[in-house]
């Protein structure tokens, strides 16, 4: 394999980072697809309709006349940002960079998520493994061109 090749492969892997991180946010944001609180259950009651993940997530305790919470909004938005920071090394020519640039990205989206792994984080893991798979190609992808600099 080429080293362009290897790198073709990191591109695909921060394009499809990007669009897990910005479907992620879209499904949170606008899916009505989690129960709403429902408090004491009884036989004769009717679940409540299903709401969107930021309205479940925000707004938790779900007390009448609260806001929003934006430390929620920040995790939800958050991810797609550090993505979006990812496709710069589209545009990187020194393999060691890009290596760099994807372990710090994939830092930042594990700390990001990791407060909220249990509730909503998962949504984000995809986005997390496939900055790891590149930042790892990257790396091996360096370490290869720097041995054969050695070599000559």
């Amino acid at each position: 394999m080429a080293a362009g090749d290897k790198s073709k492969v990191t591109q695909v892997l921060v394009l499809l980072a990007f669009v897990a991180a910005l479907a992620a946010a879209l499904y949170l944001f606008f899916v009505p697809a989690f129960k709403g609180y429902q408090g004491i259950i009884f036989p004769w009651s009717v679940p409540p309709p299903q709401i969107t993940g930021w309205q479940k997530f925000a707004f938790w305790p779900p007390i009448p006349g609260t806001t929003a919470d934006p430390f929620v909004t920040f995790l939800f938005v958050a991810p797609v940002f550090i993505a979006s920071l990812g496709l710069i090394t589209l545009w990187m020519k020194e393999p060691s960079a890009r290596a760099w640039v994807l372990w710090g990205l994939f830092f930042i989206t594990a700390i990001t998520i990791a407060p909220r792994a249990f509730d909503f984080g998962f949504f984000f893991v995809p986005v997390g493994a496939l900055l790891f798979v590149a930042a790892l190609r990257e790396t091996f992808d360096s370490v290869k061109q720097e041995d054969r600099r050695h070599a000559v």
